[in-house]
This record gives C-alpha cells, structure tokens and sequence, in this order.
C-alpha cells in the first residue's frame, strides 16, 4: 500500500506544481494571460449512420418476434463498409466506368432481417451486372430509425462524395410517428435529434475515450443489441402532446421531400422516389394488436404521406416507384407493419430491376 500513496503523492504534487506554475505565468506576466470566459455550449450535427466496418449476426428476441408474423428466428448477418453502408455481399470487383445508385431509407431499407443475399440491394447489384465487368455499383445507405432529414444529411455528408448516378428515397414511417407528435423536424427527442449538444464534463469524454480505445468492438454490439431489442421508446418524451394536424405534418413532410431533390438536382444527381410497402390498413389484425389505439387517424395519416410522394414526384417531374401499391400488403411479404421478409425483398428487387431494365439504354 505503501507504494500506492507515492504514487498519489507524485501525482498530487506534479498536479499542484503545474497549476501553481500557471499562476506565477500569469502573475508576472498579465499582458500574456488571457481573462477566463465562458465556452458556452458545443453543439454538432449528428450523422445517424451504422458504424463503418462493424459486423454481427442478429437473433430476433421472441419478443420482438411477438410483434410479427412471418419473421423466422434466425440469425441474420449485417456488415457495413468503409463508409457505413451496409454490404450486399455480392464481392464485385468496382474498378473504373461503372454508375452508383445508393438506396437511403430507415429500417425499411436497411432490412437488417433479411438475409444478406436476399436483400433487395444485393440482388438488384447482381442481376445488373456482368461478373466479370461490373457496370453498376448499388449502395444499401439504410438506417434503423432516420427520417428524411437524416438521409438528406447523409446524402451531403456521405453519398454526394461517391458521385452517383441515381439516389433513391423511401421514407414514410419514422417522418410520420416524429411529426404527428411535434410538427417538425426540430423538436425532436433526443436520440432523434439533428442538433446534438457534446458533453462537457471533464469525466464524461474520458470514459468515452477510454471506451472508444479499450472495448470498441463490445460497445459497439452493445449499443446496437440494446436499441434493436430493447424497449426503448424513442418518443417517451412528446408522446402526450396534442396530435399535430394532417396538414402541418404533410407540408413538413413535403418540404423535406423537396430539400432532398433539390440537392441532387444541385450535384447532378437523378432523384428517384419510393412510397412505402406497408400493411398499415383496418383490415389487418397484427397491425391492430400492436398499435393499440388511435388507428383510424394513425392509418389516414401514414396513407396521406404516401400520397404527398407521388404529388411531389409530379409537381418536380421526378421518378416514383410505388411499392405501396406493387407490393401486396400481407404477410407472405411483411413480417410486421413495414418490414419486408426474405420474400418481400425478393418481389421488390424484381420490382426495382424491372424499372432500371427499362431506364438504362446501355444494359446491354
């Protein structure tokens, strides 16, 4: 023990010398001392993306499988890349002359419950392309929880860079149970927030770096098991306030939409729209159990957003695809109210291929 209070002796001491040198600084030389002021608060926009180079097999929990009808229990594999995408695994070889369409979405793009090979992204890429001379790189920018905002966020961020030829946009849901509560995009909770605010307590970036560097790869499973599985709720915070209206929730909707096209008009990018697959209707009993209530206005609100997505794909003369209504609203194809199964995927990658067959002059 004798040797740990040395230590701490040393430590005081060199701590207490080094602050006492500070003062004598400042003391005998005030014109090189500087008066203390405030910092103020620190704030950073926050990229929501899935951690670059991050891999792990998920086990949907039985309670999550509760809350579905047709997902299998399982494991399903997600990698990311470089850049936080998540890897078709289709192992082309990219080198020169070859066209980028990156998917931005939430869950429903993500599809972490899909098996790699089977999600639409990683079929799309196949069926496009010769093995030997890959023409079209195809990009799966999902992420559990965005919003449109934060796909326009990451498309500036991470998709501009890439240069592609095609970006493609499918949100509904997320943008939906946000705004009916708040009206905007700015009043959001806080794992939801674009604004972040960096924590200045001194102890609080020290475990944070000594995370960062000692158990990076188990945090990163942690956190990740722990918001996929959990019960958290993302919206505990507004979830009493008054519903917002229709129109302030599709206007906001809207100028989102808007906002994402006219930053990939601004880089020469070609803007596809997707409404959303879903089974969100009166007539489908999952839905009902695991709503609970208030599904009457729950169901004409997330329909009314769809419909803002074909207005805007008109009114901005942009390309839609309409999964809502090419993709049969059952559960042979969603596991839940939004998620598409194994065959889900499959039915809109043939969707998806259809459409781009068509487009592309030189497919051929």
């Amino acid at each position: 023990m004798n040797w740990i209070k040395k230590l701490m002796i040393v430590i005081i001491s060199t701590l207490v010398a080094i602050k006492g040198s500070d003062i004598l600084i400042g003391y005998f030389h005030p014109e090189n001392s500087f008066p203390v002021e405030s910092r103020g608060v620190e704030r950073y926009v926050d990229l929501r993306e899935n951690n670059p180079n991050f891999k792990a097999e998920y086990v949907p929990s039985k309670k999550y499988l509760n809350k579905t009808d047709s997902l299998e229990r399982k494991k399903y594999l997600v990698r990311t890349d470089e850049d936080g995408f998540i890897e078709n695994g289709n192992n082309l070889n990219f080198t020169k002359n070859y066209e980028t369409i990156i998917f931005f979405g939430g869950s429903t793009t993500e599809q972490a419950f899909v098996k790699e090979e089977y999600r639409w992204q990683s079929i799309l890429e196949r069926n496009l392309n010769d093995q030997k001379v890959p023409k079209f790189k195809v990009i799966n920018a999902g992420v559990s929880g965005n919003h449109s905002i934060h796909s326009t966020i990451n498309l500036i961020a991470k998709g501009i860079p890439l240069k592609p030829k095609y970006v493609v946009l499918m949100h509904n849901v997320n943008d939906y149970a946000l705004l009916r509560f708040t009206g905007s995009y700015w009043n959001s909770p806080p794992s939801k927030a674009i604004l972040q605010i960096k924590d200045d307590i001194s102890l609080i970036p020290l475990l944070r770096r000594i995370k960062d560097n000692f158990i990076p790869n188990l945090y990163m499973i942690y956190t990740t098991v722990k918001y996929r599985f959990s019960d958290h709720d993302d919206f505990s915070t507004i979830r009493d306030n008054e519903l917002v209206s229709q129109h302030i929730i599709d206007e906001s909707f809207r100028k989102s939409l808007n906002t994402f096209i006219d930053i990939c008009f601004a880089w020469d990018i070609e803007p596809v729209l997707m409404t959303q697959f879903n089974r969100i209707n009166s007539e489908d009993k999952l839905f009902i159990k695991n709503k609970g209530k208030n599904t009457k206005q729950y169901i004409k609100g997330y329909k009314r957003l769809n419909d803002v997505i074909r207005q805007v794909s008109v009114s901005r003369k942009v390309d839609l695809i309409d999964l809502d209504k090419l993709v049969p609203g059952t559960k042979d194809y969603i596991y839940d109210a939004v998620h598409l199964n194994d065959n889900g995927s499959k039915l809109v990658a043939g969707i998806l291929f259809d459409y781009w067959r068509k487009k592309i002059v030189s497919f051929d």
